[in-house]
């Protein structure tokens, strides 16, 4: 192993401590933090910010999510029993559809920006993940030909989940998104679908700039 090579590995190790220090105690997602390189979705020019607790910028104006940030989200995502399908809207880097994918049988996850989406799907081949499902679409309106999804996740704000997006829930499913406006402070918020009513309940705070609807297909 190479001097690189360990203090990423030291890196990712301190990461995970760092995870359970702030609270963060499901043993599945601190694994799954522990097993996905976060190195190989990160543009190399910031391969040494990889495991810090920190966004990382992207291309065309989007950024990867900071490690603590998202696995809090996917905590309240609640994937201890190992869903059978999971819709993430904003794939972004491919990071966090990455550790998804080792905490449920199928991931669907749609992005509208093309080019992140081919850089993501290069990654995921390059680590070996192969349950991954991906389309170059509209996030904001789901993906309803494969609906229902036992659990959703939005990787980035909105100032309320679309109509769209609820009725692709199945009933006992839970959705997870930062509700309010990009300039402000939102509520990391985890909805229950039960007898076809919302259950929302606040699970914390984030910051994440707003999902955008359309499609971009530039390369």
């Amino acid at each position: 192993m190479s001097d690189d090579e360990q203090n990423l590995d030291w890196a990712r190790a301190s990461l995970v401590l760092q995870a359970r220090q702030t609270g963060i105690m499901d043993g599945h997602i601190l694994k799954a933090l522990e097993s996905v390189p976060r190195e190989a979705f990160v543009p190399d020019e910031y391969i040494e910010h990889a495991y810090r607790d920190v966004s990382i910028p992207l291309d065309n104006h989007q950024s990867m999510i900071s490690p603590i940030k998202l696995a809090k989200m996917l905590v309240a995502l609640d994937l201890a029993d190992m869903p059978t399908k999971v819709l993430e809207i904003g794939t972004g880097s491919g990071y966090g559809t990455a550790l998804i994918s080792k905490l449920c049988k199928r991931v669907f996850t749609v992005e509208r920006d093309r080019h992140l989406l081919r850089a993501a799907t290069a990654c995921w081949k390059k680590v070996g993940i192969s349950n991954i499902v991906e389309a170059n679409e509209d996030g904001l309106a789901g993906w309803s030909h494969q609906a229902p999804f036992s659990r959703i996740i939005l990787n980035g704000s909105v100032q309320q989940v679309p109509i769209e997006i609820i009725e692709q829930l199945s009933e006992d499913g839970v959705l997870v998104a930062a509700i309010g406006a990009p300039s402000e402070v939102q509520k990391i918020s985890k909805i229950i679908k039960v007898d076809g009513q919302l259950d929302t309940s606040v699970m914390g705070t984030i910051r994440l700039p707003a999902l955008k609807s359309g499609k971009s297909t530039a390369p």
